[in-house]
């Protein structure tokens, strides 16, 4: 279904203004989360830079402002308003990645990275991601289970449009 992506190369503007809010949002994590692994403080300020500059990649490519008041809100807010939550793979071939504490009213944006270039992979309903066939359960109970979308059952960027009221709506 994703057959096409959309490629985004972030500025020196672009990490500049959402270091701020990586930097604030790690200081957060170990206070959120205890059932996560041990992670270094580099590694883990790393991944949120990335996340970070998936969802303004994300942004870019729907044309929409990037929100700076999403620092622990914690799946209260999404990533983007009204509805998008932006997942950020290391390999180019991770799947969408969806939580069972994942809200339903929500669409979920695959972004993979070898930054500074960010691929708009696909999209697909967080309602629907809740397949038998996709759940994977973690090798230890540190990590909770998870559902991965294959990128094969993406749906491609351009298959949707942008409201201002609903998010993204499928075309």
């Amino acid at each position: 279904k994703a057959t096409y992506l959309k490629q985004v190369i972030l500025t020196i503007e672009d990490w500049d203004s959402i270091s701020p809010r990586c930097i604030r949002q790690e200081f957060a994590i170990p206070l959120r989360n205890k059932n996560t692994r041990p992670r270094s403080r580099l590694h883990s300020l790393a991944s949120n830079f990335f996340a970070t500059a998936s969802e303004m990649a994300v942004c870019k490519v729907l044309g929409v402002p990037f929100p700076t008041d999403r620092v622990n809100t914690f799946k209260a807010k999404p990533d983007i308003d009204p509805n998008i939550e932006v997942r950020y793979g290391m390999d180019p071939h991770s799947p969408l990645i969806v939580r069972r504490d994942d809200r339903d009213d929500r669409l979920g944006i695959l972004v993979v990275a070898d930054p500074p270039i960010f691929l708009v992979i696909g999209w697909y309903p967080m309602k629907l991601a809740r397949r038998a066939d996709w759940w994977v359960s973690q090798p230890s109970n540190v990590l909770p289970g998870r559902f991965e979308v294959p990128q094969s059952a993406l749906y491609s960027i351009e298959t949707v449009i942008w409201d201002e009221h609903m998010g993204l709506k499928a075309i």
